[in-house]
């Protein structure tokens, strides 16, 4: 239900705007994301048990959240996740193909119809993942970054939240 934010006056949670979300995530990928989560926002694993991992899709991810907060929530989804859910660990070692990059296309609209509240890319040079690597998204070209930019953008809403890296 969220309770330790509404039991504070939070109304609105806003989550995945920093690159990655938690989905989405495919079920052999639940302990990456648990200790990304640790690394990038020094969150306990623990923290993830409340999470119901009955999802693996991001509309799914929604669908499993409708009726079961006391808070709203607007969730973005993100350029590291969608990078993982389809090119698996490689997508913290190399730049995605043209293939690659149409199938997070393909994600980025299908999240956008469902509901995400836009979508969010990271290359600062600060974030690693649970392993000490650079995280997924830090490995996508501008152009890669642009192509999804554009698909969250034909969806008539939502916003882009992007950490660059410093010049």
């Amino acid at each position: 239900w969220a309770t330790s934010s509404c039991y504070h006056g939070v109304t609105t949670v806003v989550a995945g705007n920093c690159g990655f979300s938690i989905a989405p995530t495919r079920a052999a990928d639940r302990p990456y994301a648990r200790a990304l989560f640790a690394a990038v926002e020094g969150m306990a694993p623990v923290a993830l048990d409340g999470v119901a991992w009955d999802f693996e899709s991001f509309p799914e991810y929604l669908a499993a959240r409708a009726g079961r907060l006391g808070v709203n929530l607007a969730c973005y989804v993100g350029h590291s996740s969608l990078r993982r859910f389809v090119m698996g660990a490689a997508a913290s070692e190399r730049e995605a193909t043209g293939e690659e990059i149409a199938a997070m296309r393909r994600l980025v609209r299908e999240a956008m119809a469902a509901g995400a509240a836009g979508f969010s890319s990271s290359h600062a040079p600060t974030q690693v993942d649970g392993e000490g690597r650079p995280i997924a998204s830090r490995f996508a070209s501008l152009d890669e970054l642009r192509a999804l930019v554009l698909e969250a953008g034909l969806a008539g809403g939502g916003s882009v939240s992007y950490l660059p890296k410093s010049v």
